[in-house]
């Protein structure tokens, strides 16, 4: 969804029902998320006829990790880790430090031109 806001900055709001579509996300699972994000001061919206959602910050300052810590709080970090005593610990404890630095360092801007390069290298093909 961040991904898709950023993308279309330039419109003046997006519609959940187009990013919906666009990105194949349920939009029930967006109202829920948008929530999350308003709240954080990272979107914003703008009610009725011709209302929406924007990006309130700049795509190069919203990290991956910042996101994954406001929609799914420190569990994702703790999910790599094993536990104390196993023996695949300090693997698990690698894999952590790489994810979590690989997150940090990657942003929505990173996203959007990794998507747009992406769309131009391999378009969508459609059979009618």
């Amino acid at each position: 969804m961040l991904v898709d806001l950023a993308m279309h900055r330039d419109d003046d709001v997006v519609r959940l029902g187009d990013i919906s579509r666009r990105q194949q996300i349920p939009p029930k699972f967006l109202e829920q998320i948008v929530l999350v994000l308003k709240r954080a001061g990272i979107v914003g919206s703008r009610r009725g006829p011709k209302g929406g959602y924007f990006l309130m910050e700049s795509p190069s300052r919203v990290t991956l990790a910042s996101v994954l810590r406001l929609t799914e709080g420190n569990g994702w970090e703790a999910a790599a880790q094993g536990e104390p005593g196993d023996p695949f610990e300090e693997v698990w404890q690698r894999i952590s430090r790489y994810t979590r630095e690989v997150l940090e360092q990657t942003t929505l801007k990173d996203m959007e031109e990794r998507m747009v390069a992406m769309a131009v290298d391999h378009p969508r093909e459609y059979v009618i």
